[in-house]
């Protein structure tokens, strides 16, 4: 479980618009992916002066530990925006929870209204009971408490349960919640990453946002604040599903919703970041920009709906990437967390590669992921140059293993 420079960016603009409680609940201790003076230039860089905390780097999670970075502990980032104490909730005491609760069950009547700000990392996409979750999570808050949740909706990273954002958007309309944002975060493999904010209509149904493309990650980021009128056990119904009564019941509480705050806006994508990973259109997602490794720039406001630049670049566009292709007619002995197919690294090798005139990569299994463990895969790209009148297909081959093998795109063609 981690809070990555997205979700600490997201986190500030919240305590923004509204100061975080002195105390803060987590779902399990978390990794925060930042160091001293990155917190300190992200916090600012969203118009916020961090309050002086006493340095404490994370030597408790597994993530500091499998990076070996000089990451902050979570209480220190919080103690960055004024919180005095940090309470950690899990189904046991792993890494040194402080609150035992199992969240597929219902939710123990001493917990009931006791949190003012909880943060989920990745905690739905890991349980068997989902619904149960979200009412655990609503009877947690206090009347005026938030929830900020994170979770991946697409098979990347292991996830256990895949929800949709309208289920999500759904459930808190149908219980009354006041304020509500939800976001979309696509990643790419070269590190940025595209933002989007889900619209709420009394009126039309969600449009979908479209399927996973690849092995590239999709993330859900929800935050949501309960009101005194907020309830936790209403069932909410399909939109395409509900009856003229059901659609009269839906409106009133979209209705009733005190006013959102406006989406925040990321940096402008430029044309070769658009040619390594399309933005997607949907009347039901707003377009927000991308956020980039490294940068820390918030506080942008210029819309960005319909105003992206051309992805007409030239350079190399990927057609196919297969890794593990000379595995396809064995059965696996060992299991992987994603699948062998052709074209199964083709999205991940394009957000690398396209509009370079000339690719030189060190093969990595850990971006690509690995579809068969204990098989040695080969890695099979075809690609294209977008500025040939008559292109003509290329192809780069390289055999098993490929993992740390050198992947040479050029305009020479390559066929080993």
């Amino acid at each position: 479980m981690g809070i990555t420079p997205l979700h600490a960016r997201l986190i500030v603009l919240e305590h923004k618009r509204r100061p975080l409680p002195t105390t803060v609940h987590l779902f399990g201790r978390q990794t925060i992916y930042l160091t001293v003076v990155g917190a300190e230039t992200l916090i600012r860089a969203c118009g916020v002066e961090p309050w002086k905390a006493v340095v404490e780097l994370d030597g408790e999670t597994r993530g500091a530990a499998a990076l070996q970075g000089a990451f902050i502990s979570d209480r220190m980032f919080f103690a960055m925006l004024g919180v005095q104490k940090v309470i950690a909730i899990d189904h046991t005491d792993y890494e040194g929870a402080e609150v035992i609760i199992d969240l597929n069950i219902p939710l123990p009547e001493l917990h009931m209204n006791s949190v003012d700000f909880l943060f989920g990392g990745s905690v739905l996409d890991n349980i068997f009971d989902p619904a149960t979750y979200m009412v655990n999570v609503s009877k947690l808050l206090r009347p005026g408490g938030r929830v900020f949740d994170q979770n991946v909706i697409s098979q990347v990273h292991h996830p256990y349960l895949l929800v949709t954002p309208a289920w999500l958007l759904d459930y808190y309309v149908a219980n009354r919640f006041v304020n509500l944002q939800i976001f979309i975060a696509e990643l790419s493999a070269g590190g940025f990453v595209h933002m989007y904010g889900m619209l709420t209509s009394a009126t039309e149904i969600v449009s979908d946002f479209g399927p996973p493309r690849g092995n590239l990650g999709i993330g859900v980021i929800v935050i949501a604040e309960k009101g005194s009128g907020s309830t936790a056990d209403v069932l909410p119904i399909q939109d395409q599903y509900r009856s003229e009564a059901n659609w009269t019941s839906y409106s009133a509480c979209v209705d009733a919703m005190s006013g959102n705050a406006p989406l925040p806006m990321f940096e402008r994508p430029t044309a070769l970041e658009m040619a390594r990973l399309g933005v997607r259109r949907s009347k039901s997602f707003r377009y927000l920009g991308v956020l980039r490794p490294g940068e820390t720039n918030s506080s942008d406001t210029e819309s960005f709906e319909g105003d992206v630049p051309d992805p007409a670049v030239g350079g190399l566009r990927i057609i196919s990437a297969t890794y593990g292709g000379n595995g396809l007619g064995t059965v696996p002995t060992v299991a992987g967390v994603c699948a062998a197919y052709h074209g199964n690294v083709t999205d991940v090798v394009a957000s690398l590669a396209n509009g370079r005139e000339e690719w030189h990569w060190t093969v990595d299994v850990h971006v690509l992921g690995d579809p068969l463990p204990a098989v040695g895969k080969d890695l099979e790209v075809l690609y294209y140059y977008a500025d040939e009148i008559g292109a003509r297909v290329r192809r780069a081959y390289l055999r098993s293993e490929a993992n740390g093998q050198a992947l040479v795109l050029s305009r020479t063609r390559l066929d080993a």
